[in-house]
């Protein structure tokens, strides 16, 4: 994997770890999930291992489909492309991973998470290594014949509708999108100050962000998310004037609109809803 947590950059891993912990939500109880798991003590790290907890489950999920009981993910952000070196490096990955765990090459599987999959690579599978190359379904491809079972999943190619967190892990993901992910995120329980997805929405697409809350009723759940989001980015006094009108309109405490908008209790008491 590539470190792009540096100053200045979009931590893109770190959200795609929270995809990968969204799009297996109805598994959360049968699998482990490891972000950023350590593949020997000499800091080699593939971005998500996924665990099943018992090898016999069967996931239905159509990125979780190829699952055996150790799952090797590794993502690459919409500026990075999967190169040939790449597959190779991440098929390593995952031998290190069984010489260490002692697991059967035959009980893994290997997930490549991509914006686009390249002409380049997947010729270089079906010409050059002799592999099968096949859509099973919309964005999801399956490499037989290497070692490992292993499917490379394209981003741009999967339906919103089955894969709304992946799909939408991306630099131009509109309003409309950015509110039913919030939606998404707050039925899964999951809609926190600390969700690495939406503090890389807010950070590449800020006007969008705001529009998308303000699309919808206030919900409580968006408390620590607004408070933080204004707290780190500095006041917006329209933004935090909309939200204000709209927590006085459902009946929130003048002390708790002021706690997470930042305006005074003498400016929200003048507000007119």
């Amino acid at each position: 994997m590539s470190k792009d947590n540096t100053k200045g950059k979009i931590y893109w891993h770190g959200a795609f770890y929270v995809v990968a912990e969204a799009e297996l939500i109805d598994y959360k109880d049968q699998i482990q999930i490891e972000n950023e798991h350590l593949l020997s003590k000499e800091a080699l790290q593939v971005d998500v291992l996924v665990i099943k907890k018992d090898p016999s489950l069967q996931i239905k999920k159509n990125i979780g489909r190829i699952f055996k009981s150790v799952n090797l993910l590794e993502y690459k952000s919409p500026v990075d492309t999967l190169t040939i070196n790449d597959y190779h490096k991440v098929n390593g990955y995952g031998f290190l991973y069984a010489a260490f765990n002692d697991v059967d090459v035959r009980d893994m599987t290997l997930t490549f998470v991509v914006h686009s999959l390249t002409t380049k690579l997947k010729q270089y599978l079906t010409n050059s290594r002799g592999f099968s190359v096949t859509e099973s379904e919309e964005g999801i491809w399956l490499i037989e014949g290497d070692t490992f079972t292993t499917q490379i999943i394209e981003q741009s190619r999967l339906s919103k509708n089955e894969n709304l967190f992946l799909r939408n892990l991306q630099h131009d993901i509109q309003r409309e999108d950015i509110s039913q992910l919030i939606k998404a995120f707050s039925e899964q329980g999951i809609l926190t100050s600390k969700n690495r997805y939406l503090q890389v929405i807010a950070s590449i697409r800020p006007e969008e962000y705001k529009e998308a809350i303000n699309m919808d009723s206030y919900s409580p759940d968006l408390d620590r998310v607004l408070h933080e989001f204004i707290q780190e980015r500095g006041i917006d006094i329209q933004w935090a004037t909309q939200i204000a009108k709209k927590m006085l309109r459902i009946g929130e405490p003048l002390e708790k609109i002021a706690l997470i908008t930042d305006l005074k209790i003498e400016t929200i008491k003048s507000l007119e809803i």
